[in-house]
């Protein structure tokens, strides 16, 4: 479920390149607080899927993302908490 939901969010992605050479910005359009940049596209992405999607850079806070593609993020969410409790001794 997870990876379907970071595919979702990847595949509405949108990238800019910045001015004067100094690489790419990328953000989820309607999720407040989740973005990244690098050097090259590549990395961009790769830095857009690897942390900001469930979470946002400011500590306690969480991104503001709550729909992509029909999926909601409180039913990732409520699985995810759901499959710590099972896993937990």
């Amino acid at each position: 479920m997870i990876q379907e939901y970071i595919q979702k969010a990847m595949e509405a992605a949108h990238y800019e390149m910045l001015e004067e050479d100094e690489g790419f910005y990328g953000e989820i359009p309607g999720a407040t607080g989740v973005w990244a940049t690098g050097r090259t596209l590549e990395s961009c992405r790769q830095e857009l899927k690897s942390g900001h999607l469930l979470h946002s850079g400011s500590e306690g806070q969480h991104s503001e993302l709550t729909v992509i593609s029909g999926d909601r993020l409180d039913q990732l969410r409520d699985f995810c908490i759901a499959a710590i409790r099972s896993t937990k001794i």
